[in-house]
């Protein structure tokens, strides 16, 4: 859990960009994700089953640190579609051979 002020912990933060390692099984790191993520019964969308993954961030510094966690690794290479100013990113999880 994120700590009392709501800013993911450094440990947090290792376990994400460890997660976001795992490119076979992106799902472990979004659930991972709903843990920590300040507001993520808002900021963390994504339909049962679905394959789009948005995240927004809502401004929050705590939830930008997760973003920043998560670029240059296979989850962002294989996994990012788009980003849109405010926060917003869009994430198409498909299986890859």
């Amino acid at each position: 859990m994120p700590d009392k002020d709501g800013y993911p912990t450094k440990e947090e933060l290792d376990r994400a960009r460890e997660l976001a390692q795992d490119w076979k099984n992106p799902w472990r790191l979004i659930d991972f994700l709903k843990e920590i993520w300040w507001n993520g019964e808002t900021g963390i969308y994504h339909k049962p089953k679905g394959r789009l993954v948005t995240l927004h961030t809502w401004g929050w510094s705590g939830n930008e640190e997760i973003i920043e966690a998560l670029r240059r690794t296979p989850f962002w290479i294989l996994y990012w579609r788009k980003s849109e100013r405010g926060g917003h990113y869009m994430f198409e999880i498909k299986r890859i051979k």
